[in-house]
């Protein structure tokens, strides 16, 4: 053999296969290192008009579609118009956390492994114009982007499944939305909420906050109606005292206010009765509670119990609204 042939039979071609040996490992770290992939799908359903008052159901779907977990998950729902109610749905252990302390509204999951999903439906309401959201989403690893369309053999059926069922529920919801306005029906129970506010401001003869608070626009609560209700009581005029009072309990007469929102009503007028208040009176109260899907019956409760408490208290637990 000669001394060329020794060189590159000893030498030249064992660096070859070395040196081949720990570049190919690499170059398939580099061609299948998994992917971070964000993706979502804003799903709308159709816009329903009540007189200068339009309303849409949204449906947000988020999903990792990549190879990698995702982590510091956070999104945004940036409108002009009103969110009136906001609901969660998650296939992922961590339970997605929604900030409505302030606008824009937020949602932040801490990981959401590959194949994780979560879903954000929600009711948007906007006043003359048509109800429009601009959803925003990124993680540490990725920012998100629209679902893309793949090829049906690489497809994830329960993907499918998944955003099949967020568009169906879209639907459904709508057609109950609609069923229930040609029927002369009232809208859902959160949609009655500022009819509710309004007419008990409007009786209380408080009507002039409903236009400073948007109470027409359903953003807000009962929970906040009742501290509108608490600084009126505080701002030492007797009367206005008085009607705040008469208002925070009028309140306790809805049957869809949470148990928590009710005891921090109950607190408001504590804090305006001081030794004056009554236990026994809220216990009445709470045995007269009306439907408010029935807009007309628990009006007439209302106006019953703001004419005459004494007459409305010691009235015995059988009317219709109960």
């Amino acid at each position: 053999m000669t001394e060329w042939k020794k060189i590159i039979f000893y030498a030249i071609i064992p660096a070859l296969i070395a040196g081949a040996f720990a570049i190919i490992p690499k170059l398939y770290d580099i061609l299948t290192n998994p992917k971070a992939e964000l993706s979502y799908q804003v799903t709308r359903g159709p816009i329903l008009a009540d007189r200068d008052v339009q309303k849409s159901i949204y449906a947000i779907e988020v999903r990792n579609n990549g190879k990698k977990p995702l982590s510091g998950i956070y999104s945004e729902l940036n409108t002009k118009s009103n969110i009136e109610a906001i609901t969660i749905y998650q296939n992922t252990g961590l339970a997605p956390k929604i900030n409505k302390s302030t606008k824009p509204y937020s949602v932040s999951v801490e990981t959401l492994h590959p194949s994780e999903s979560f879903s954000i439906s929600l009711m948007v309401i906007s006043k003359n114009t048509a109800p429009e959201i601009n959803f925003v989403i990124r993680s540490k690893e990725a920012l998100g982007k629209p679902f893309s369309v793949v090829a049906p053999d690489k497809t994830n059926y329960m993907d499918i499944a998944s955003s099949f069922m967020a568009g169906f529920s879209v639907f459904v919801m709508a057609l109950v939305l609609i069923a229930r306005g040609k029927k002369g029906m009232s809208l859902p129970l959160f949609l009655d909420k500022p009819h509710v506010l309004f007419y008990i401001a409007a009786r209380l003869g408080l009507s002039e906050i409903v236009e400073k608070y948007e109470l027409e626009e359903g953003s807000v609560t009962y929970l906040r109606f009742g501290d509108i209700l608490l600084a009126i009581g505080l701002s030492g005029d007797a009367k206005k005292k008085e009607k705040a009072i008469l208002g925070l309990k009028t309140l306790l007469l809805v049957d869809q206010i949470a148990e928590r929102s009710r005891k921090l009503i109950e607190r408001n007028i504590k804090l305006l009765e001081k030794d004056d208040f009554a236990p026994e009176e809220i216990e009445l109260l709470k045995a007269k509670v009306g439907k408010i899907s029935d807009l007309p019956a628990f009006r007439d409760l209302v106006d019953e119990y703001i004419t005459d408490p004494s007459v409305f208290l010691t009235k015995p637990v059988d009317s219709p609204n109960n």
